[in-house]
């Protein structure tokens, strides 16, 4: 596989970054779980690269920002690269995880990173924004106490097949059902073994301090707004009995979250509590100074973005005071357009520059002089073979 080099990015004297590390990451995967705060993850990874130029692995296909879901990631879904040297350093669309696929595509120190939620909480969440109750005519508690209904999504996903219980894991690769406690734990010890840093929805504010640790960037490049949150009237309050019937049903996801809060622990603990409750504290300062000073008002997504239409979504209105301002409101779909136009521009003015090089070296002197003829002949010919056989 080609080597490629660290980023060159640096900081100014006076800019707050992890003093241990070596130049910022710039290589990211960042494994988007549906309903796990990974919007909000998502903003800060694409407001990172867009500050400095990285290339996003983009779909190929102009009618949705998904990389393949439900079928796993494949570089056929990808947007090509011009011929620039250049190479992709986030992933950050959502898709279902399949590393061999990602491996090919991205360079070699790609850090691999993603998010997860309790699977009570998260299933709410799920039921809520994709209008299951429309579907099965009750809600979430009716619903979980209904062992028809259940059996039936056991076996089945829907929103084409994208959505269903065991969300997680089924983002993270695996097919969502139950198959045996052997399956589950390989599946559950893959992730680990792939993935760099695994967060946590009830402690996102400990993961990004992990994150920013991780990649080496400053407290700034971390704040965030939380992209995608729903009003607290379109959340269902749960009891405990059908809290408990939701981790039974994605006792999948139950095992891969129970997992991985333990090595979240260990890892804070690694960290230092004391250090890392400092660092919070950080954090939490610069996102009530950035909200302060970038948020005009808070008000339903159908009355801020231009794009997608919900009600029940909270979406920040900028004062548009600056450039970060507006990264930092725009929504995901938003921020999705602004970056296929960015991008896309910057790969025009690349292809040009490549195009113009490669006439400037046929037009040299004597690039027309000696056998030239004969060998473009001969090139010819080699090609009118190659395409009749096939080749």
């Amino acid at each position: 596989m080609q080597q490629y080099a660290r980023s060159a990015i640096t900081w100014p004297e006076n800019t707050p970054y992890p003093q241990s590390c070596a130049p910022p990451r710039t290589n990211v995967v960042f494994l988007k779980t549906h309903k796990c705060a990974s919007s909000t993850v998502m903003n800060i990874l694409l407001r990172f690269g867009s500050a400095h130029n990285l290339n996003f692995v983009l779909p190929k296909s102009k009618k949705t920002h998904y990389l393949g879901h439900p079928q796993p990631f494949n570089r056929k879904l990808v947007a090509d690269l011009p011929p620039c040297n250049m190479t992709y350093n986030i992933l950050t669309h959502h898709t279902r995880f399949n590393f061999e696929e990602m491996r090919q595509l991205m360079p070699h120190d790609t850090l691999y990173i993603t998010i997860l939620r309790r699977p009570d909480s998260l299933f709410e969440s799920l039921y809520s924004y994709c209008n299951f109750s429309s579907i099965f005519k009750r809600n979430l508690t009716a619903f979980v106490r209904d062992t028809n209904l259940t059996a039936y999504l056991s076996g089945h996903r829907l929103v084409k097949e994208s959505v269903g219980l065991n969300q997680m894991s089924f983002d993270l690769g695996y097919d969502g059902l139950y198959d045996s406690e052997a399956a589950v734990d390989k599946f559950v010890l893959g992730i680990d073994t792939t993935f760099d840093l695994v967060m946590l929805f009830e402690r996102l504010d400990e993961s990004l301090v992990l994150l920013k640790h991780l990649l080496c960037w400053n407290t700034t490049d971390m704040v965030a707004l939380k992209v995608n949150s729903r009003y607290s009237a379109y959340k269902e309050v749960l009891s405990d009995d059908t809290k408990k019937r939701l981790l039974e049903l994605n006792s999948v996801d139950w095992k891969l979250y129970k997992h991985f809060a333990k090595v979240f622990d260990d890892r804070v603990k690694a960290f230092g509590e004391d250090r890392m409750a400092q660092e919070v504290a950080m954090l939490r300062a610069a996102q009530r100074k950035y909200y302060d000073r970038c948020v005009m008002a808070e008000e339903p997504m159908e009355n801020v973005s231009t794009i997608k239409k919900r009600k029940d979504v909270v979406a920040f209105k900028s004062n548009n005071t600056s450039k970060l301002c507006r990264r930092l409101t725009w929504t995901e779909l938003e921020f999705h357009e602004q970056v296929k136009k960015t991008q896309e521009k910057r790969m025009r003015k690349c292809l040009a520059r490549h195009m113009k090089a490669r006439s400037r070296k046929h037009t040299a002197p004597g690039a027309g002089k000696g056998s030239s003829k004969s060998k473009a002949g001969k090139s010819s010919t080699l090609r009118r073979r190659r395409t009749k056989n096939g080749v």
